[in-house]
Order: C-alpha cells, then sequence, then structure tokens
C-alpha cells in the first residue's frame, strides 16, 4: 500500500505569524476601509463555518456568506477574495515569509520513498502562493 502524506499549506509549510496584520498593512491606501470590512466579514464566515464543522460549503456558499456578512454581492466578493485578497496574500509571503527550514527536502525525500504528496489549501491559490515562498509546485501530485 502506497502512503500518502497531505501538507496543509497555510501555516504548515510555513510560520504565518503576523500574517492577518501584513496582509491589512499591504492594502494601505488601496481601498483599505472597504477591503478591512471584507476581511473581517471573511475571517467571521470561516469561524461560523468552523463551528457549524459541516464540511460540505463550497466556494460559492462561502462568498454567499461573507457577502452578506459585508453588505455586498457575492459576485463582488468572489472577485475581490480572488483578484485582490488572494494577490495581497502571495505578495505578503514573496515578501515576508519562506518555506520552513527543511521542508523543501522532506518532501523530496518522501518523494522519493515512492510517497505522495500533496498539499491543501482552505484559502486557494495554491500554487501561487508556493511560488511565493519558492516552493515548486511540482513537489506534489495534487494541489488541493
Amino acid at each position: 500500500m502506497q502512503k500518502v502524506y497531505i501538507f496543509d499549506l497555510d501555516g504548515t509549510l510555513y510560520d504565518r505569524k503576523k500574517l492577518k496584520q501584513r496582509i491589512i498593512l499591504s492594502y494601505l491606501g488601496k481601498g483599505f476601509w472597504s477591503s478591512l470590512v471584507l476581511m473581517s466579514s471573511e475571517r467571521a464566515a470561516r469561524k461560523e463555518l468552523r463551528l457549524q464543522n459541516t464540511g460540505t460549503m463550497g466556494y460559492s456558499e462561502f462568498f454567499a456568506l461573507v457577502a452578506k456578512k459585508s453588505g455586498q454581492s457575492p459576485e463582488y466578493v468572489r472577485d475581490w477574495y480572488n483578484n485582490s485578497y488572494m494577490v495581497h496574500m502571495a505578495q505578503v509571503l514573496e515578501k515576508h515569509y519562506c518555506a520552513r527550514p527543511g521542508i523543501v527536502d522532506k518532501i523530496k525525500d518522501l518523494k522519493k520513498e515512492g510517497c505522495r504528496v500533496l498539499v491543501l489549501s482552505d484559502y486557494g491559490n495554491i500554487e501561487n502562493k508556493l511560488k511565493a515562498l519558492k516552493i515548486d509546485p511540482a513537489l506534489f501530485e495534487y494541489l488541493l
């Protein structure tokens, strides 16, 4: 039987200390207040989903919940999340963060042993975040 290792990108492959604050600061002068409301709504929606612990909600439902909390449309939230928030997150990662020491070598070792290695993120934008952290996305069999 082949072993499978699944790494959670955010907080496992790198130390996300002060990430939220750095993302907020990255918005200074670029729609700061509206983005602050959306980020706060996004966090509240994630917390609510964790408390529900259904595990079945997709991005459409997530964006609808953020929209409800922020007073924006789900389409506006989806656009902001994908084309602003995730872009800012990748930029902040590239500027301030790097992979945890030894993690890339560990992943390579697991692959040499014949293990399947996957990475997941409940935030999405996996490929861009891996590149920002200088981790080759090709190290992983799947990006989930």
